[in-house]
């Protein structure tokens, strides 16, 4: 496996050291290097741009519109995968002047709400075959199946105890804060009094997510932690969904030049 390094912003010493050590043992990452208020632009620069993940933490530390425009630059040509977990409670955030939400304040729903979306985790794997979704589907694929077909969200009472995150809440994007809703793959939801939340969002075309996480270390449930670690993998090694549409694309394109219909063409 090959390992890639990442970076996080500074904030609560104690917290943070938490959520820096449990990246740092993870072993697709290399290192973890810390965007701290402290340094220039420049060196920020260097640091994310020998960085192929940002970690975005609750009360992240506001930016430069120069080291925000460079961050945009990184994550639109897919050369940078950033993750948002918990609330963001500042205003000027990254998230919010990066145009992904349209509010400044990532929510949350319940834990004992939270529920994947069997049909869309099948449909992502089917399409990408992707090694870490199928790592999930094989582990847990059969409790979120029957979940999915037979509990209504909103209704959750109490989760299967294999599919059970700790802690009482878990993060929540609600519908309306998205400033393009269609450019979102909704993995699992949530609710807070029968308002619907989404907890793990992937962008479509770059390497954007919103993980359900909300970053108690020691609260972290198996079920839990597997779902951080896959999708994290996946956003940075098997998922945007662009090249597998230009792929499809120019695989219609041969058969229409071609008039080979009946001919199957696989293209790497």
């Amino acid at each position: 496996m090959s390992k890639i390094n990442a970076c996080i912003a500074h904030f609560d010493d104690s917290f943070f050291r938490k959520i820096k050590a449990y990246f740092n043992s993870c072993d697709y990452i290399q290192d973890v290097k810390v965007l701290d208020d402290n340094l220039d632009d420049q060196t920020k620069f260097e640091i994310l741009s020998q960085s192929s993940l940002l970690l975005v933490p609750p009360n992240y530390t506001h930016l430069s519109d120069t080291v925000v425009h460079y961050i945009k630059s990184l994550i639109d040509s897919n050369r940078l995968a950033i993750v948002f977990f918990r609330g963001i409670i500042k205003l000027g955030s990254l998230v919010e002047r990066l145009g992904f939400l349209n509010d400044v304040y990532v929510d949350w729903g319940r834990t004992k709400t939270f529920q994947m979306n069997y049909k869309i985790l099948l449909q992502q794997l089917t399409v990408t075959k992707s090694l870490y979704l199928k790592k999930l589907f094989d582990k847990y694929g059969i409790e979120i199946q029957v979940f999915y077909e037979n509990v209504k969200p909103e209704e959750i009472i109490e989760t299967p105890e294999k599919i059970t995150l700790n802690g009482p809440y878990c993060t929540g994007v609600k519908p309306q804060n998205l400033c393009q809703p269609d450019d979102w793959i909704c993995f699992a939801t949530s609710y807070i009094k029968q308002e619907l939340r989404y907890s793990i969002l992937i962008h479509k075309y770059k390497k954007v997510l919103f993980s359900h996480w909300y970053a108690y270390v020691d609260k972290n449930s198996d079920f839990s932690s597997d779902l951080v670690h896959n999708f994290i993998q996946y956003v940075l090694f098997d998922h945007t969904q662009e090249k597998l549409l230009l792929k499809e694309k120019l695989r219609i394109r041969i058969l229409e030049d071609c008039k080979l219909s009946d001919i199957d063409i696989i293209i790497n």
